[in-house]
């Protein structure tokens, strides 16, 4: 009879401690440092992982909806990326991704890592303008300014981060005369109805 207790005992604790492993083996498959990468508005949501035969789904939301919403173009993917640009609509919304360690049909209990809070209109980076200054006579110069493309398209156009930032888009220009050692004056310079002009 003793020998009977300490083999139940034994098997229990084997059990127990698979219960473990496979519980680990799990939370080592869930995406690591989740963040998002955006430069005039084209914005990719990024994550690390250890293991290179596991898909991850993509889910995001407003985070004021509480509802998620598959990315339908990241479901089910290997790569460690998800362009989320077109998606994330309106611009000026907090949003947050879950990136989902895709190994059963029971995607609401599987392993899940969230990103931070991301807001397109207050966090993407925006890219330097082009420019062209030309003289305009009597001691004048006309700066020609371009305003960088966005990865949003209206109506088939493409849009620039002036059509997205609107009057809220300004331009600092710094200027001196050659030689001078002052201190360079600077004006803030808005456009409003176009994505090139003169300024």
């Amino acid at each position: 009879m003793g020998s009977v207790k300490t083999l139940f005992l034994y098997l229990g604790v084997c059990l127990s401690a698979g219960g473990v492993t496979a519980a680990g083996d799990e939370l080592g498959h869930m995406a690591e440092n989740v963040r998002w990468v955006s430069l005039d508005f084209k914005t990719v949501l990024t994550w690390n992982t250890t293991a290179s035969d596991i898909v991850y789904t993509v889910q995001y939301s407003g985070v004021d909806a509480g509802t998620w919403e598959d990315c339908d173009i990241c479901i089910q993917v290997s790569e460690t990326e998800c362009d989320l640009s077109t998606y994330l609509v309106p611009y000026d919304r907090t949003y947050l991704a879950n990136v989902v360690t895709d190994q059963s049909d029971d995607i609401e209990n599987s392993p899940h890592t969230y990103s931070p809070h991301f807001n397109p209109y207050r966090d993407s980076n925006i890219s330097a303008p082009t420019y062209s200054v030309e003289a305009a006579g009597g001691g004048r110069v006309m700066v020609n300014i371009t305003d960088p493309l966005t990865s949003y398209h209206e109506r088939g156009r493409q849009l620039s981060i002036r059509d997205v930032l609107k009057s809220d888009l300004k331009y600092k220009i710094s200027y001196y005369k050659s030689g001078n050692t002052r201190m360079a004056s600077t004006h803030r310079y808005t456009q409003v109805e176009t994505s090139t002009g003169k300024y």
